[in-house]
């Protein structure tokens, strides 16, 4: 390494003709006008768009989709390496249902009411959107990655809807009101003739459960 005429440095030997000086100097000027990528570069969730794919395989994805969307292709990217490194663990199953948008709840076979089959574990997760074959082999290649080898998974996947509810009753002169079957809504009023000294509202009961109570 030695010094050019600008006092800066240069990997080229004393004796480099100037030509080979004059280079030098011109790309060390351009390469300085070029703002460093790192460490955003490898950073997954900041990132270009269009890098994602090379650092994914940089990570070791072993389940890339393109069709995916960018922010589904961002989980998948940063949980990877968190997931090698613990996996075997509840941690490395947890990342590997969260990155595909399923909040999972586990439970090993020894915690399992009765007792599972040893070395399985059970998974109830919640889905958020569309779960197709994609999606599914994507799971299932995560979860390899993510499992100790001798552990097998039984899961049961489900996702939430809501709907908005109708309650029907009709009201009698007597304590209670009849209950409309099959809705799971039991209200029970007083008549206006008599004091209220009872108003209660039972939700989620079934008919012989209401009945019972």
């Amino acid at each position: 390494m030695s010094e050019n005429t600008e006092g800066r440095r240069s990997l080229l030997p004393s004796n480099r003709s100037l030509l080979e000086g004059g280079l030098d100097l011109a790309l060390g000027y351009l390469i300085e006008r070029i703002a460093p990528p790192f460490p955003d570069l490898m950073n997954a969730q900041s990132t270009p768009a269009e890098f994602l794919p090379y650092l994914a395989a940089d990570r070791g994805v072993s389940e890339w989709d393109a069709a995916a969307t960018e922010s589904e292709r961002r989980a998948i990217v940063a949980a990877t390496w968190p997931t090698h490194r613990l996996a075997g663990t509840r941690e490395a199953l947890m990342r590997a249902f969260e990155a595909l948008a399923i909040t999972p709840e586990i439970v090993p076979w020894y915690d399992q009411v009765p007792r599972g089959e040893p070395y399985t574990f059970k998974v109830n997760g919640e889905i958020e959107g569309e779960f197709d074959t994609v999606r599914n082999a994507r799971l299932s290649a995560r979860l390899e990655a993510a499992k100790a080898e001798r552990d097998e998974p039984v899961l049961q996947l489900f996702r939430k809807t809501r709907m908005p509810v109708r309650v029907a009753c009709a009201i009698v002169a007597a304590d209670t009101a009849d209950l409309i079957y099959p809705k799971r809504v039991v209200v029970e009023l007083i008549p206006r003739e008599r004091n209220i000294d009872r108003l209660s509202l039972l939700v989620n009961q079934t008919l012989p459960e209401a009945l019972n109570g």
